[in-house]
């Protein structure tokens, strides 16, 4: 994974849809790994990329540059990873009548 260039994120988040892509494009490998290996789930990875995708975008204006791009992304990643498995855990299971 290529490192994010300042220009590249706040060109994002000020919402250039060029820069998120070349973000998107360089990271998504990276998100769907950490979310795979957490979820042990395909499936479950896949729909947990897309959130967090969403939610960089929302909240990339807030990154302070005060860490790496890339730790920034897997706390992200990891904290949606954990609250999908509680939400998947917490769902009941219909019982066959």
């Amino acid at each position: 994974m290529e490192e994010i260039t300042k220009d590249t994120i706040l060109n994002a988040s000020q919402g250039d849809m060029n820069a998120f892509e070349t973000i998107y494009k360089n990271t998504s490998g990276f998100v769907y790994n950490v979310a795979l290996r957490m979820a042990g789930s395909y499936d479950t990875a896949a729909e947990i990329t897309q959130d967090v995708f969403l939610k960089v975008y929302e909240e990339l204006k807030n990154f302070r540059h005060a860490s790496v791009f890339r730790t920034w992304l897997y706390r992200i990643t990891v904290n949606m990873t954990l609250n999908a498995l509680k939400k998947i855990q917490n769902t009941p299971i219909k019982q066959l009548t």
